[in-house]
């Protein structure tokens, strides 16, 4: 899934290049860089025989991608600097079963016991580097509270695949320090 998110990240600038002409390639950005994620994520879930599905919002403006694996629903959402999980009527209605037992033990509430057939709610969150639209700064699964208010679980996955970062970012061959020095050139009808 990791690899799926950095492909879908590097391929988003040629994407734009091809479809739309500069001034209006920065407003779409996004909205390519979510396809090209999605498509990435559906091809894995191809490789590994796991159902997907694309569910509408209760607008029926946008569509979100849901990977599922047994009793789990790991749905792709592009989160922003803060990483939390906007609360939505479908995020909610899908994290309705996600509880964190540790939780009840210390302040049991009364509710209904867990449906045998429940499916389970993990998010998988990213997000741009800053200058550098093509990376992603970050790539989670995280698990929400049925709220959507606070996480459960989180494993960032860059930190747990150090190999993976490392390939998203290359230290440069120039360092800050060292600049290249300009070539000095002579301007046409100047005499020196």
């Amino acid at each position: 899934m990791v690899l799926g998110v950095i492909d879908g990240y590097r391929a988003t600038p040629n994407a734009c290049k091809r479809a739309v002409d500069l001034p209006d390639r920065h407003d779409v950005f996004g909205t390519v860089r979510r396809g090209k994620i999605d498509e990435q994520l559906r091809g894995v879930a191809e490789l590994n025989h796991l159902r997907f599905d694309h569910s509408p919002n209760a607008g029926g403006s946008w569509f979100f991608l849901s990977i599922f694996s047994g009793r789990f629903r790991l749905a792709a959402y592009l989160a922003g600097p803060s990483r939390r999980i906007r609360p939505a009527k479908i995020r909610k209605a899908w994290a309705a079963h996600n509880r964190d037992g540790r939780w009840y033990e210390l302040f049991p509430r009364k509710e209904e016991p867990v449906p045998d057939d429940a499916i389970y709610l993990a998010f998988l969150t990213h997000g741009p580097r800053r200058h550098h639209r093509d990376q992603p700064s970050y790539v989670e699964v995280v698990i929400t509270d049925p709220d959507c208010k606070r996480f459960i679980c989180r494993f960032e996955l860059l930190k747990m695949f150090p190999d993976l970062a490392a390939q998203i970012v290359k230290p440069n061959a120039l360092s800050l320090h060292d600049p290249k020095p300009k070539r000095k050139t002579k301007e046409k009808g100047s005499e020196g």
